[in-house]
């Protein structure tokens, strides 16, 4: 049933006091007073629901909905716009007002918490409204608007972040954050080549002669006055996306373009190397970081961190125990291959193959009879491996049906976000030392360098990086502290299996 109500607002407000009034009176009734409150809003009735949020107007959620990327606070200020009948189109600076002052004294916030919802939606509508009609907000400076793009580059873009959102015309699907991050590139890239020469299309961005100068550009106005760093510049990124475009021969199809030569993209590969990192030296923190690990002691409880945090085996264990022992299984995994970290979390059931003497192999997920395996686990890795399987994952409500080696709760995979919190935590928990996933990479390639200096590519694999004069930073810091003796007891320690 629906009814469409005609009363106004004095009408609604009346009957939300009396409601408040009844569940003040006699606190017990509030799940009726709730329930009541729901049926009334089913039929029509716009009438807040317990904490005081009225219900979205259409207008306002069909606005919200149509923005693809839409700040989080654009619903409750759609809602509070809605009661002063104002839609999306009638937003103006007294309504940024009206909603800054409602946070700070009807909801009670900060003043730093309310500036930064403010601003997000004054950049929200900002990026919307003309040059000449912007919306302020203390500690928000009004920047010049940007010049429009040629249409066919907008469509261009437009259509690479389709490709990359759901994954077709040969692009491999990314996470919404990351798509983001591309999107923002390329138009940043492409505003910089349009303000040096005319350009047609982001294929002309394709061209080595035609993107050289915008890079230079992007990466003289973002490090001026600042040692260069390629990895934090822009044009390192502009020069990443390219290259994944250019590479995309399904994407410049549907855009009518004809794929890129294999020369070319080597010279757009060539251009990359050029704009990435190259630092001399290592950040503070990270020579801090590593010289604590310089302690035999040390990288010993880190290499055997799994098993440490591991429950006894040998007796019943409890949800918390089984998912403590999935983690420590992920984090020992993740020791024998530590340049692939998100296929730890989501290794198929499949991939994991057991030879008759017990030993484990991982291959890729997809293969065939000459594919070769990932790796070969060691005998502590096989048993912690076997012990999952026996205690955690045949336990598993769900594990006849999911084809993942890690399960959660719903028999889905976990996240790769979610691998790298739980490693976090677990190697703070023993170490007592907060390392995130990359932080660790760096540790385990310092160490894989300070027993062996040949390791260049063990090494160069942890850290993903495609050039080895990024490894000079690590090994110049290993041969100033063999110098003064400081490795050796780290280069002669044994740690076994681990």
């Amino acid at each position: 049933m629906s009814l469409v109500y005609s009363g106004g607002k004095a009408e609604i407000q009346e009957l939300d006091n009396w409601l408040r009034a009844q569940r003040s009176q006699k606190p017990g009734i509030k799940t009726l007073e709730s329930r009541a409150r729901s049926a009334l809003r089913h039929v029509g009735i716009p009438l807040p629901n317990g904490h005081g949020t009225p219900c979205e107007d259409a207008v306002w959620q069909a606005y919200r909905k149509a923005a693809h990327v839409a700040p989080s606070e654009l619903h409750r200020f759609g809602v509070l716009c809605a009661l002063h009948g104002e839609g999306p189109a009638d937003v103006t600076q007294r309504s940024i007002d009206r909603y800054l002052h409602h946070s700070i004294e009807a909801e009670q916030r900060t003043s730093a918490s309310a500036l930064t919802s403010t601003r997000r939606l004054v950049k929200h509508f900002n990026e919307r409204r003309a040059a000449g009609d912007v919306l302020r907000v203390p500690g928000v400076q009004v920047r010049p608007k940007l010049p429009d793009l040629p249409r066919t580059i907008v469509d261009d873009i437009a259509s690479w972040e389709q490709c990359r959102r759901e994954g077709w015309a040969g692009c491999k699907r990314a996470a919404a954050s990351t798509v983001l991050a591309e999107v923002r590139t390329l138009k940043a890239l492409a505003l910089t080549a349009v303000a040096l020469g005319p350009i047609t299309g982001i294929n002309d961005l394709l061209k080595s002669a035609v993107l050289k100068p915008p890079l230079k550009a992007l990466d003289n106005r973002l490090r001026k006055g600042k040692p260069r760093d390629g990895r934090a510049t822009m044009a390192y990124a502009a020069a990443c996306v390219i290259c994944a475009v250019a590479a995309c021969n399904g994407y410049l199809a549907s855009r009518g373009y004809p794929p890129v030569a294999k020369g070319d993209r080597e010279g757009l590969a060539e251009i990359r190397a050029g704009y990435s990192p190259k630092s001399k030296d290592l950040p503070r923190r990270t020579r801090d970081l590593l010289r604590r690990f310089c302690d035999p002691a040390l990288m010993r409880t880190l290499l055997q961190a799994a098993l440490t945090r591991a429950p006894p085996p040998n007796r019943p264990l409890t949800r918390v125990e089984r998912q403590r022992l999935g983690v420590c299984c992920m984090l020992q995994l993740f020791y024998e291959w530590p340049e692939l970290p998100a296929l730890v979390a989501t290794l198929p059931l499949s991939a994991c193959e057991r030879a008759s003497d017990g030993a484990w192999t991982i291959y890729p997920a997809i293969r065939d009879g000459s594919t070769k395996p990932l790796a070969r686990l060691n005998r502590v890795s096989g048993m912690m491996l076997d012990r999952y399987l026996k205690e955690v994952r045949n336990y598993h409500s769900m594990a006849d049906n999911a084809p993942h080696l890690f399960i959660t709760r719903t028999g889905q995979a976990p996240g790769a976000p979610w691998f790298r919190l739980q490693v976090q935590h677990l190697i703070e928990e023993v170490c007592h030392i907060t390392l995130n996933m990359l932080q660790l990479r760096i540790v385990l390639a310092f160490f894989a360098l300070a027993r062996d200096r040949r390791a260049r590519d063990l090494a160069a694999t942890y850290l993903d990086h495609q050039q080895r004069a990024s490894l000079e930073p690590l090994l110049r810091l290993v041969t100033d502290w063999d110098r003064s003796g400081a490795l050796k007891r780290l280069q002669e320690a044994n740690y076994g299996d681990a």
